[in-house]
Parts: C-alpha cells; structure tokens; sequence
C-alpha cells in the first residue's frame, strides 16, 4: 500500500505546533506511505491508537506469521500494543478480536517455549536445578499475563 494514513483518511494534518517526540513521530508516520512501515512503526502507532483502523489488518498479518514479531525495544511490543488497545474498541471489530485471541494463543504457547530454552540454557550452564522464575523478572511473563487477562475480558 503506496498510500499514506493521511491520504487514507482524508486527514491532511500541519505541521506539529507541539515538538514532543511522540508528536513529531506521529505526524512523521501518517505522512510515510504504509508499504514503508516497520514492526516498531506500527507498534508506535497502534499504541498511540493512531490510523488504527488501517493498520490493525496489516498488524495482524504480521502478527500471524510472528506472534513476538521483533520491535526495537522488546519482541514483544507489538502485541502488547495490539491487546493494550481500550475493550471498547474490540466491540465492532469481532473478526479483528477473534483474530488476536488466536493470535494471543499462539503468543501464549510460544512465550512458553521460550521460557523453557531459556531455563534450559541457564540451567545447563550455571549446572543449576533452581526455579529460575524465583530469580528472574521477565518481561515476557508480563506479556503472557497481558495476554491471559485479555483473553479472559474478551471470551
């Protein structure tokens, strides 16, 4: 899609009066055509609530293929901007909700797989038998807890 959030909506914005980053980086993206955006692109905007309605189905593709797809900050910042967005919203997007509890579950299972590589490397290479979740704090525990609790509120 060669075509800006902007021109999709109609919504030609000026120039940011307000130089807060996030600001700049709002108007920066809906002026950058959408075939451009990047993971951490769409993980801004989704979490600004920004040109939601066009690019959840993009996110969502992304998210299929890669329920922890890569932003710069964390792996999973993209989903957690996905689920963070307000219950009201999922209300008249059904096929969307449906798409991220599927989507949630798949995280769920994968964050799981993870966990357990991870103890296992750091088992075997400190020759530990500890519970490592006693030891850790993990940001991918939170987004597993995110995830459940949205997939509770939503069922």
């Amino acid at each position: 899609m060669s075509k800006t959030i902007e021109a999709l909506e109609n919504d030609f914005w000026d120039d940011p009066t307000y130089p807060a980053s996030f600001v700049l980086k709002t108007h920066e993206l809906r002026k950058k055509p959408i075939d451009d955006f990047t993971i951490e692109d769409l993980r801004f905007m989704i979490g600004e609530n920004e040109g939601t309605d066009i690019l959840l189905p993009i996110t969502l593709d992304r998210l299929k293929d890669s329920p922890l797809a890569k932003s710069y900050v964390y792996p999973e910042f993209l989903l957690f901007s996905v689920i963070s967005l307000p219950k009201e919203y999922w209300e008249t997007k059904k096929n969307e909700l449906q798409s991220v509890k599927t989507i949630g579950n798949l995280a769920l299972k994968e964050l799981e797989l993870t966990w357990k590589q991870r103890q296992s490397n750091l088992k075997r290479e400190y020759n530990a038998e500890i519970d490592l979740k006693d030891c850790i704090e993990d940001p991918e525990d939170k987004l597993a807890e995110l995830v459940k609790k949205f997939l509770e509120n939503h069922t």
